[in-house]
């Protein structure tokens, strides 16, 4: 489903019509500066943090680390700027469903 949803007040997820979702979160389990602080409560509207955590999937599958973003040790990219999450958005929303399936199915040398 392309569009936003909301998660538990810690940061949201974009779902691009290519297929493409984008997660944000910045809560107190997640690479910001916000880890290990104590969970607000739900009600609490003005939750911030100066960075956040990154992950990049389609189809379930993980794709950040193809991304220009990426953390070559995780599947998510932690303490990430304002502007690594545009740049993050910018290239999950202009991935080609020719592209997407090549980071989820790559060819072995022999198949190339």
């Amino acid at each position: 489903m392309t569009g936003f949803t909301s998660c538990a007040n810690k940061g949201f997820h974009i779902n691009f019509p290519n297929g493409v979702s984008v997660s944000v979160q910045f809560g107190s389990v997640n690479y910001c500066d916000n880890r290990n602080t104590p969970k607000p409560p739900l009600e609490q509207y003005n939750y911030s943090c100066p960075n956040a955590e990154v992950l990049i999937s389609y189809n379930d599958n993980h794709i950040t680390q193809h991304s220009p973003i990426k953390d070559p040790y995780d599947v998510v990219t932690g303490f990430c700027t304002p502007t690594d999450v545009l740049t993050a958005l910018n290239w999950a929303a202009s991935r080609t469903p020719k592209q997407l399936e090549s980071y989820i199915n790559p060819k072995t040398p022999k198949e190339q």
